[in-house]
């Protein structure tokens, strides 16, 4: 069976590594084991109790004894931390049908200690159930058939039953391969044991694509059983990575909730791991490196959470996070909600929550238009309004303008043609001429005529764009955040904003809004509907993109002329991924944009289950992105010809974000529409970029659809128009469309149109007194062509005539 493999992984920025970690290594057992690892822990009796697994072998020889020295040793705590052992192992057992007893999870139930284990036997792997008062006596309750283990018991009754979670190893039917799951069942008496049924399947966790199973004993929130689970990723290209000549497998630690009183729903779970090997005492120097195996969780009255987790098969480790944190991240954090399962019961906001006291708060500034986002829609609409006439204030939550082209340092500009002539003109086009002229000489000379794939010089870029909405009156506010929108009795127009920055939080009065956040942020904010990604809730990946110098363009052109390759080095991307050198994923680099001979804009790879809509996404993407550049550095380094002496100079101050919200607008536009090459008679804009969907996940697949050269699509204005409110104007990658559709649209290019269309609509609103649906559409085409907009020929040709006329 072949397995897509699945890359990088990294750790919930809400979870914190204790600092004493390792808190029980081999050194601090006085029997003398090489291997301490995999313990459950439990409060019993006013202490802190931990039963851990003991291994035995030769760490220095990297030799292992047989299994039968296996036992489980036993430490007691005054905080959870600092741990005092026990002279002697509290259990062995080793007799003529059962090798070895380990992997401990401590429940209490009733309260009595019960002990949940696995026993290897000469006809197979068992788990069971003990119960002990003293820890030096334990008597065996139940005792499961052959192939079972991590088992853990929930610490009440649910429906007047006892309940526990397994892990089921049915390696025959799997096809002789591991492809293991987590199972429920339930007892009335902890003995006999019955109504299993599946709570989860390894190809639900998308950091899994081995095998999955219990980690820690559930604990208790208001929101459901919170619990972690173990999920192993393997990949056949890993080598020696520990004591045995080859380790390929990696174990990292999920966290979902439960429901409280059907366990075997799965109420919501992070998408992405919770905790992922990243310390050294996870990665390096144990019997197994890469493991974290999580088996204990404690929740204090303080609301926090510890969670102990056996690291590297050979040390027992503790982080720390809080409640409200973890059961938010189950419900909406890293991934959000996974989707495709039984999560039938709808939660409200979870974990605590606080009354702010009323406040009167400032007016700050007035305008007749307020945009919100310095992207490149926000750049068209701003230059546009006021161009037209109206006062404009452009909100920012960067220090600079330039949106997916300067903050994540997209290298270069997409298409502004059809592949004959250029069809978005007016302003877009006109900053991009723009900034090529404010670049050296070499550059103009080689992309003076271009007009398609121009590279983006970011620091160049930002001026330009500073100096544009200067001249043109635009007054801009950056480093704020919008934290809400001002409506009016009837809910249908928005009469200003609430900004929050470093001077504090005040309102922004404003008689038109122009939502260009990219995400819908405003609108959402009002109350319009929108979608999210696709059917399953999957969206596309983000890109971390960055600038490499000190490379050598001559050379590495005579390594593709050598070597037949693309300049998307799809032969060397696909090589390098074969030998492990970079995970799997998209096969080509996404593109190379050469500033100049020595330096290089480079968008390559994806950073996979981001909502950009999400801080805690934006962060896990940021350091996954930047551990991916790291990589792929290497991989320049070492594969590619003309990048051995390449420096990294920049990388995205943020993750690219390709889609997330798309509103719900007076018109969608689909890609029936798209594939048609229509037009509307209140077209904006139009677009020939082609429909590109990048893969959701590591084993997805690309989505590319173009049209004919010469061939483009109107975008109706009906498609900025949110549904419910009658002043606010959503242009760019949020505009009203399906998701196919969002795929092309959401370009540069494009959303400079769509902003041009919004930033004139408004003024013309202004100057007619109406709202965004009352203005004379005619009118508007005609302004827009009049300001260099390309709308067709037949547009541009009653434009001229209407000019004409008036003269």
């Amino acid at each position: 069976m072949t397995v897509s493999t699945i890359g990088a992984l990294a750790s919930s920025t809400l979870v914190r590594r204790h600092q004493a970690n390792p808190i029980l290594k081999p050194e601090d057992v006085p029997y003398g084991p090489a291997m301490v690892f995999n313990a459950g822990v439990t409060k019993y009796e006013g202490k802190y109790v931990m039963v851990f697994r003991n291994d035995y072998g030769n760490a220095a020889l990297g030799t292992i004894e047989p299994h039968s020295t296996t036992n489980l040793g036993l430490a007691y705590s005054d905080d959870g931390v600092t741990w005092e052992v026990q002279p002697a192992p509290c259990w062995s057992w080793h007799d003529e049908e059962v090798t070895r007893v380990y992997d401990p999870r401590l429940t209490v139930v009733d309260g009595r200690c019960h002990l949940c284990f696995a026993v290897d036997t000469k006809h197979g792997v068992r788990g069971g159930i003990a119960v002990t008062d003293d820890f030096s006596r334990f008597d065996v309750l139940s005792l499961s058939v052959p192939d079972n283990r991590n088992m853990v018991l929930f610490p009440e009754r649910v429906g007047g039953k006892y309940v526990r979670l397994e892990r089921p190893f049915p390696v025959y039917s799997r096809g002789g391969v591991d492809r293991f799951d987590m199972w429920l069942s339930d007892s009335p008496d902890l003995r006999y044991w019955g109504g299993s049924r599946l709570v989860m399947g390894v190809e639900h966790v998308p950091f899994a694509n081995d095998k999955i199973g219990p980690g820690a004993p559930p604990v208790k929130t208001d929101k459901g059983w919170l619990t972690t689970f173990h999920a192993v990723d393997i990949d056949p290209s890993r080598g020696k990575n520990g004591w045995e000549p080859a380790w390929r497998k990696r174990y990292s630690a999920g966290i979902m909730l439960l429901d409280l009183d059907d366990p075997g729903k799965i109420v919501g779970m992070s998408r992405a791991p919770l905790l992922a090997p990243e310390a050294p005492y996870e990665t390096d120097g144990g019997f197994r490196n890469d493991v974290i195996f999580p088996g204990g969780m404690i929740l204090e009255e303080s609301g926090e959470v510890k969670i102990y987790y056996g690291a590297a098969d050979t040390v027992e480790c503790l982080a720390t996070a809080d409640v409200n944190d973890l059961v938010r991240l189950c419900l909406e954090g890293e991934g959000g909600r996974c989707r495709g399962m039984s999560f039938d019961r709808e939660v409200g906001q979870p974990g605590k929550s606080v009354t702010l006291p009323a406040q009167d708060i400032p007016v700050s500034h007035e305008a007749d238009v307020v945009v919100v986002g310095g992207g490149a829609s926000g750049i068209g609409a701003a230059i546009a309004a006021a161009m037209n006439g109206a006062s404009v204030l452009l909100v920012e939550q960067r220090g600079y303008l330039g949106g997916m082209g300067t903050v994540s340092l997209v290298p270069a500009f997409c298409p502004f043609t059809d592949k004959e002539k250029p069809i978005v003109r007016g302003i877009g086009m006109a900053l991009m001429e723009r900034m090529k002229q404010a670049c050296n000489a070499d550059y103009r000379s080689e992309y003076k005529d271009t007009l398609d794939w121009v590279p983006i010089d970011p620091e160049t870029l930002k001026r330009v764009y500073d100096d544009a909405l200067g001249e043109h009156g635009v007054r801009t506010l950056f480093h704020s955040f919008v934290y809400d929108v001002l409506k009016s009795a009837d809910g249908r127009r928005i009469e200003g904003i609430v900004v929050v920055n470093k001077t504090g939080r005040s309102a922004i009065r404003a008689r038109y809004v122009i939502d260009a956040t990219g995400d819908a942020d405003i609108a959402a904010l009002a109350g319009v509907p929108f979608q999210k990604g696709g059917e399953e809730g999957e969206l596309q990946p983000g890109s971390m993109c960055y600038l490499l110098a000190n490379v050598d363009r001559a050379r590495f052109r005579r390594y593709l002329d050598e070597t037949g390759d693309s300049g998307q080095l799809h032969a060397t991307v696909e090589r390098a991924i074969a030998e492990g050198a970079l995970p799997e994923g998209r096969k080509s680099i996404s593109g190379l944009a050469w500033v100049n001979d020595y330096l290089v804009g480079v968008n390559f790879g994806h950073v996979f289950g981001i909502d950009g809509t999400k801080a805690e996404d934006l962060t896990r993407g940021a350091i996954e992105g930047r551990r991916l550049v790291e990589r792929q550095l290497l991989f320049f380094q070492t594969y590619v010809p003309g990048f051995e002496h390449a420096h990294l100079v920049a990388s995205g101050e943020q993750v690219g974000i390709r889609e997330t919200r798309r509103i719900q607008g007076d018109y969608v536009l689909t890609a029936e529409d798209f594939m048609n090459a229509r037009s509307f008679p209140d077209d904006i804009a139009r677009n020939a970029y082609y429909i590109d969907i990048h893969l959701a996940n590591s084993k997805g697949k690309m989505t590319f659809t173009h049209l004919e050269p010469g061939q483009s699509h109107g975008v109706p204005y009906r498609v900025l128009l949110p549904v419910g409110i009658d002043n606010l104007w959503v242009p760019g990658r949020a505009a009203s469309s399906d998701r196919a559709v969002q795929g092309s649209l959401r370009v540069m290019p494009n959303c400079f149109a769509m902003g041009q269309a919004s930033g004139t609509a408004a003024a013309l609103a202004m100057r007619e007194g109406t709202g965004s649906r009352g203005i004379r559409v005619p009118e508007l085409r005609r302004l827009l062509v009049e300001q260099g907009a390309w709308l067709g020929e037949q547009a541009a040709a009653s434009a001229s005539s209407a000019s004409s006329a008036a003269e």
